[in-house]
C-alpha cells in the first residue's frame, strides 16, 4: 500500500498524457480525481490498527510502535503521492 498511492496517480497521468492531453491539465485532473480514494484506503488501514495501538494493556504496549509506524508511513505515502509523484511525472 505504500507505493499503491503513487501508482494510482502515475497510471492516471500516464494514460491521459498518452491520449495527447496537455500535461499540466492532466496532472491537475489526475491529482484532483485520485487524491481522496487513496486517503480513504489509508484511513481505513490506520483505523484497523487503532484499537490495538491505543490499547492500555500489554498488547497495546507491544503494538503501539507498530501502529504509529503504520500511521506515519501511510500518511507520508499519501502526501508524496499527491505532491512529489505528479512533479516527477
Amino acid at each position: 500500500m505504500l507505493n499503491g498511492n503513487a501508482i494510482v496517480v502515475t497510471q492516471s497521468i500516464k494514460a491521459r498524457i498518452e491520449a495527447g492531453d496537455d500535461k499540466l491539465t492532466v496532472i491537475r485532473t489526475a491529482v484532483g480525481q485520485n487524491q481522496w480514494p487513496p486517503l480513504g484506503a489509508t484511513a481505513i488501514a490506520v483505523i484497523a490498527f487503532t484499537a490495538i495501538g491505543l490499547s492500555d494493556d500489554a498488547t497495546g504496549e507491544y503494538c503501539k510502535s507498530l501502529f504509529f509506524l503504520l500511521f506515519i508511513s501511510l500518511a507520508l505515502s499519501w502526501i508524496t503521492a499527491i505532491t512529489l509523484t505528479p512533479l516527477l511525472c
